[in-house]
């Protein structure tokens, strides 16, 4: 029982939060069916250098950090860099195992693409027995990423190659 008061409390907030958001939301959305909601710019990233720091325990654990260097190329041409750097915030495992079950990383990024840059972060959570797709916001920029908006989506394709959609408002 002692449980029941923040639950109703949690669920009073986001209620809130409901009312509140969601016709602010609407209000917001284009009514015009013409207009075309644009397509995501999707890139090709391929690493090119990444390091690992491993604290202790030996494994996977809270702390732990690594750091990505690739190679953007759209349509087979070579467009900028991204490097990301992520530590692990999250690590669950069942007793005595070495592969985690699942594994929080807050990372933060920045991408080179031609003369601008485009700033992202985010926490995404994965199972490491599983293909991830990761999601970050996008949290500004220069050039014409100055005031950008919106969120990086990357899915990893092989080992060292991932699809990077930049989905821009």
């Amino acid at each position: 029982m002692k449980l029941k008061k923040p639950i109703l409390a949690t669920i009073g907030a986001l209620t809130a939060f409901a009312v509140i958001a969601g016709p602010l939301a609407l209000a917001r959305k284009d009514s015009d069916p013409r207009v075309v909601a644009p397509t995501p710019r999707v890139l090709t990233a391929t690493e090119q250098v990444s390091k690992d720091r491993d604290i202790r325990p030996t494994g996977s654990s809270l702390g732990d950090e690594f750091v990505l260097s690739q190679s953007l190329t759209e349509g087979g041409v070579a467009v900028g860099t991204a490097d990301t750097s992520c530590t692990f915030v999250r690590v669950v495992r069942e007793d005595g195992k070495a592969t985690p079950l699942a594994i929080s990383l807050q990372c933060t990024g920045v991408a080179e693409i031609g003369p601008d840059l485009l700033l992202f972060q985010g926490v995404n959570s994965f199972s490491p027995t599983s293909p991830s797709v990761s999601r970050f916001v996008v949290t500004g920029g220069t050039g014409k990423f100055r005031d950008a908006r919106g969120e990086v989506r990357v899915t990893e394709t092989g080992k060292g190659t991932s699809a990077i959609a930049l989905d821009l408002a």
